[in-house]
């Protein structure tokens, strides 16, 4: 027994250090299990440290809640968020509804019944009545969990009073801003600095023309809706500023959807990091096109205008102001006007500157400044903060009113010394003013007659009385009269002639009557004295078979005096029109009538025509010369004109032309046939005389050079050749001479021919002249084809002798009733005015020309050639009937 059980011990004692090991494991285990433990609660403390400070630094509060027991926790913040200690009372639903405000329960309430109909999630902002009474913004998160405890609820409470307070203020300033910049037609941007990408202001949009975020604000966009010009400038300028970082400003043109061209205003900033890098662009928009406008205007007008500071410094000046003053802006903007202007300091400029800004009124002044010489009228207009003047220069204003003031005192003296009787009569007939020559020539003593009737002047009763009543008929109608009457006087009867005109108060009534009476004493003795002409014209135009008439364009009358009806054979007396010679006249000469009806209708002038009128004899030919009689205006006009028969005095006139013609045309001949004589006569003693003699001399040298002497002397025999050559030249030049002399192909062949003729003998190797002839329909008189030879020759040789050309040409030909030469080339060409007369060549075409009654025209230049046309008429074919 006791051997087993000792047995047992020791065999227990041998387990004893193993079980003790184990538990010295677990011990050790325990132990660190133990640390780790408080390792996590200490964590699970910091972190719920942390939470708790986050949650009270966010003012965010949380809540957690186990379905379906109902358990509901808050944190300590959510406590504080309701105005509560910590932990102070139980956390439930209804605690947790009742802090919502009363204006936003419903729809707290509508949110939390969908959160429990099965929504998972609860999001919610609305305001709460904390326990210390403050009215606090919260914003709720909640959701629904499903783990192993069941359904769990956890959300979060967050404090954004002061978040929902700045939102507010944003709000309110954003809505301020907008309403500021609508007012002030003032827009904003942003714009990110890479992109150029934009972010606008509702006006910003609106100055665009657009409505708020209907377009996508690209600078793309925008230079699109601007003018082209602008549009490069500007996007050079961003460019610039985004390289410099400097503040920016510019004014672009745009253009509304309508078409419609605004001027804005930019001005910005660029906006940079911390390296410097710009980032985006800050900067508003101001639609200036208003004061664009104002400024066009005011650079328009022509007055000087500025705007002064309440310290007299200039705030604004216009175009005008610039050009008057010889200034540019730089000098005169923000500167005090003494200090532009010293001078002004002690002229009447500054008082009408100082008593504008003391009295805060209007100043309107006329100022003499001697230093330029003349007038101007400053307006001075006070404003909230400054003055505001005008001034413009009145000196031709000045001078006019004193020109008036002094024509005043001229007519005044006019009126005085005129010789007509001018005279003023009130309502009353009554005399209230007359000039000197009123009492002069009515007889009256000076200084007694106002006031008085004409009965009490002592006029006639016949002439007072029709005088009296003329002037009470203007005073009842208010229309100018005339009035005529003779007056006796003791140097004899007084003919007179009134115009009575109204006088008009400022209310339209007549309240004088101005009467201006011409004598027409001698007029009346003028008429007597055209009587006794009318008579002795009467008879002088029935003597030369005369007529005269004038025909009033206002009116329409047309009248005759007795000798044209008697020139026309048309019945005295009877009405007649201004078509009174269309009735009259011969068919081949009516449209020169027509022509003349029609101007005298359209543009009465002056005029002289002749034409032929049938009367029972036979064609007879008038002369009708006209005269206008100008009028204040075009209905005035008269036009007066005197018709007579020269028939008689048309018939020797073209005997005495066809009488002189011959004579002149003997002459022509006569000079012509002298000059060919004279040439005929050279011609044979060159052939007869000096060819001969010189031939004769040929042949002596021919001899001479035959001698021995001669052969044996190098140097002489040279000389004998060379003179044998001068000879044969000269026996050429003279057979050539005579040739042109007498003109052989015009003779034989005719005028055709010889122009031909020229042309082949003078071209040449270095000169081609070419010819034409055509249209010569009419046989030419001997003289008329000899002188156009002549000429023509004369023509080809000066082109040989002095143009140096290389080509030529001339032509002959017949164009309307005359013979056209032309002579052309392509020579070195001269100025026709110093050429005349200084060489025979020309002198004598003139000549010739002339002796035809032809005319020459010469177009020349140096180094452009020369061309000459020369027109000679053609005898007409004998016609007596001759047309005007």
């Amino acid at each position: 027994m006791t051997s087993n059980t000792a047995g047992v011990g020791q065999a227990n004692l041998n387990n004893f250090p193993a079980e003790l090991e184990a538990l010295h494991r677990e011990l050790q285990e325990l132990r660190q299990e133990v640390a780790q433990a408080q390792e996590i609660e200490r964590q699970l403390r910091e972190q719920q440290r942390r939470l708790n400070e986050a949650q009270s630094i966010g003012h965010l509060g949380s809540f957690e809640s186990i379905f379906p027991q109902d358990n509901l926790t808050w944190s300590d913040e959510l406590y504080r968020l309701f105005g509560l200690e910590p932990q102070s009372e139980p956390a439930t639903l209804e605690r947790f509804s009742s802090f919502v405000h009363p204006e936003d329960r419903a729809r707290y309430e509508e949110a939390m019944q969908r959160f429990m109909d099965g929504s998972n999630t609860f999001d919610l902002t609305y305001r709460i009545n904390r326990n210390d009474k403050q009215i606090r913004y919260l914003h709720t998160k909640a959701e629904v969990v499903s783990d192993t405890h069941g359904l769990r609820v956890h959300g979060t409470v967050q404090d954004i009073t002061e978040q929902k307070l700045a939102q507010e203020k944003l709000e309110a300033n954003e809505a301020l801003l907008r309403q500021a910049e609508s007012v002030g037609h003032i827009g904003s941007y942003e714009a990110d600095a890479q992109t150029l990408t934009f972010r606008f202001s509702d006006e910003m949009y609106r100055i665009l023309g657009y409505e708020p975020h209907t377009i996508e604000p690209t600078l793309e966009y925008i230079d699109s809706i601007s003018h082209p010009e602008d549009a490069a400038a500007i996007k050079k300028r961003l460019e610039e500023v985004l390289q410099t970082g400097q503040p920016y400003q510019y004014i672009r043109r745009i253009y509304w959807p309508d078409g419609q061209m605004r001027y804005i205003e930019g001005k910005g900033r660029v906006v940079c990091d911390e390296k410097g890098q710009p980032v985006k662009l800050l900067g508003t928009v101001h639609d200036i096109t208003d004061q664009v406008r104002t400024d066009l205007i005011l650079d328009t007008i022509n007055e000087v205008c500025y705007e002064l500071d309440d310290q007299l410094r200039f705030k604004y000046a216009n175009r005008k102001a610039y050009d008057a003053w010889g200034k540019p802006g730089g000098e005169v903007l923000g500167k005090p006007y003494f200090e532009v202007f010293p001078a002004h300091q002690d002229s009447g400029i500054a008082q009408v500157i100082a008593e504008a800004m003391q009295s805060k009124k209007q100043v309107l002044q006329k100022i003499y400044l001697p230093a330029e010489e003349k007038w101007f009228l400053y307006n001075a207009m006070p404003g909230p903060t400054g003055l505001i003047i005008l001034y413009f220069d009145v000196t031709e204003r000045v001078k006019s009113r004193e020109q008036i003031r002094q024509q005043q005192k001229q007519f005044q003296t006019l009126v005085e010394n005129m010789p007509d009787l001018i005279s003023r009569w009130d309502s009353h007939t009554r005399l209230v003013y007359c000039n000197p020559n009123f009492e002069k020539k009515l007889g009256l003593n000076p200084g007694t007659v106002l006031g008085k009737t004409n009965l009490e002047l002592g006029i006639p009763p016949e002439v007072a009385v029709p005088f009296s009543a003329k002037l009470e008929e203007v005073f009842a109608t208010g229309q100018p009269r005339e009035h005529a009457c003779d007056i006796p006087t003791p140097e004899g009867t007084l003919h007179l002639f009134a115009r009575m005109v109204p006088e008009l108060s400022p209310d339209g009534k007549v309240e004088t009557v101005l009467t201006i009476a011409h004598d027409i004493t001698q007029i009346k003795q003028a008429e007597e004295e055209n009587l006794k002409h009318l008579s002795i014209l009467r008879q002088s135009e029935a003597l030369v078979g005369m007529g005269s008439w004038v025909y009033d364009l206002g009116a329409q009358t047309f009248m005759m005096s007795e000798g044209l009806y008697s020139l026309l054979q048309i019945e005295q007396g009877k009405p007649v029109g201004p078509d009174v010679y269309l009735q009259h006249v011969v068919e081949e000469d009516l449209p020169v009538l027509e022509r003349l009806a029609h101007a005298v209708q359209e543009d009465p002038k002056p005029f002289e025509e002749t034409f032929r009128i049938k009367r029972q004899e036979g064609e007879r030919r008038l002369k009708v010369k006209a005269a206008v009689l100008p009028g204040t205006n075009r209905r005035d006009f008269k036009i007066l004109g005197v018709a007579w028969d020269i028939t008689e005095m048309d018939r020797l006139e073209k005997e005495n032309l066809d009488i002189r013609l011959n004579q002149q045309k003997e002459l022509v001949l006569t000079i012509l046939n002298t000059q060919e004589e004279e040439r005929r006569r050279i011609a044979e003693a060159l052939h007869n005389g000096i060819a001969q003699l010189l031939y004769a001399a040929k042949l002596n040298l021919n001899q001479v050079a035959e001698e021995e002497v001669v052969q044996e002397n190098p140097s002489l025999k040279e000389s004998i050749i060379r003179t044998d050559l001068i000879l044969a030249e000269a026996i050429q030049q003279t057979r050539s001479v005579s040739h042109e002399l007498i003109p052989t192909p015009l003779s034989d062949l005719g005028l055709e021919a010889a122009i031909k003729d020229i042309c082949s003998t003078l071209t040449n190797r270095q000169l081609i002249i070419d010819c034409w002839v055509f249209n010569l329909h009419s046989p030419l008189e001997k003289h008329l084809e000899l002188a156009v030879y002549r000429i023509a020759q004369e023509l080809a040789n000066n082109i040989v002798k002095h143009a140096q050309a290389t080509k030529a040409g001339l032509l002959l030909r017949e164009q309307r009733g005359a013979l056209v030469l032309e002579a052309e080339d392509n020579g070195k060409g001269f100025v026709p005015e110093q050429n005349l007369g200084k060489g025979m060549g020309l002198k004598s075409i003139h000549d010739r020309v002339k002796l035809l009654n032809g005319t020459i025209e010469i177009d020349s230049a140096p180094g452009e050639g020369t061309t000459i046309s020369i027109h000679l008429p053609l005898p007409k074919p004998a016609n007596h009937h001759f047309r005007s």
